[in-house]
């Protein structure tokens, strides 16, 4: 944290998770439909690396994607703690490597004004305007970069 071996937290602790849905639309097609690796599982927002992308951008991608944040762009204005590095154990013959960051609230505004009854507010009206796409067929004629905004990936934040 910074330069110190420890943190002081004021506020006790409280984290932000969301849960899966249960169905991967990005890996789903009209024909078949493919669950998410952990369904209906509670998780921290994360994903993986994109091409050119460095760990701590992706990490503030995945934040933004999954919980629906407007991330401010100056690195002072949104401070991540890297937490941690870890492999996962392999599913479907796949293992990742984790990066797990942490942000503190007393030290990012944004993160203090987050509003989760309006983020899982928004989080249903997308899942909407993609019930009303499937149903007319038109999601699956989307580009793939169209597809992943629209398609649900987290389901609620708590």
């Amino acid at each position: 944290f910074g330069r110190s071996d420890a943190a002081s937290l004021s506020a006790g602790w409280e984290v932000l998770m969301g849960q899966n849905e249960v169905q991967n639309w990005m890996k789903s097609t009209p024909d078949r439909n493919i669950s998410m690796r952990y369904p209906g599982e509670w998780k921290f927002a994360g994903g993986a690396v994109d091409p050119g992308e460095t760990p701590i951008e992706a990490a503030r991608r995945e934040l933004q994607e999954e919980f629906l944040l407007d991330l401010p762009k100056e690195p002072e204005s949104c401070k991540l703690h890297l937490l941690n590095i870890k492999q996962t154990r392999p599913i479907r013959n796949v293992s990742n490597i984790m990066y797990n960051y942490v942000a503190v609230a007393e030290e990012n505004e944004w993160l203090q004004r987050y509003d989760v009854a309006a983020a899982n507010a928004r989080l249903e009206a997308r899942r909407q305007r993609f019930r009303e796409k499937t149903v007319d067929g038109t999601f699956w004629q989307m580009e793939p970069a169209e597809q992943e905004h629209l398609a649900p990936e987290i389901h609620e934040i708590a």
